[in-house]
């Protein structure tokens, strides 16, 4: 059920990272400062996170913190290079900053809970 979660959660964010973006949508989401880099955050994070769940039990290594980082960045990377051929939407590195910085957040929070217990 897990994997199943997982990749919702690849093609759900794939889908808003191709998605045009209206006009009244950009209005709307552009009068808050920052919430384009926010959902970046949270969206490549939850992507990490749900790596980290669906094969905990198979690597238990803390190499699995560091690929799980590593992917999330570089989906962030591959959001924002597909973004760079669609005509309404622009390639930012400060996006992919903030989706890397995304997962790194998420991994971190999870290693040091799980090494707390």
């Amino acid at each position: 059920m897990r994997k199943h979660i997982l990749i919702i959660w690849i093609i759900f964010v794939f889908v808003l990272l191709v998605m045009p973006v209206s006009t009244s949508t950009s209005d709307i989401v552009g009068s808050i400062p920052y919430s384009d880099k926010i959902v970046h955050l949270f969206m490549f994070g939850i992507f990490s996170f749900l790596i980290i769940c669906n094969y905990r039990e198979k690597y238990t290594n803390d190499a699995l913190f560091l690929v799980s980082a590593l992917l999330g960045a570089v989906y962030a990377a591959l959001g924002e290079f597909v973004q760079s051929f669609i005509p309404s939407r622009t390639c930012s590195v400060y996006d992919f900053y903030a989706g890397a910085l995304g997962s790194l957040i998420f991994v971190t929070i999870y290693y040091v809970r799980r090494n707390k217990a």
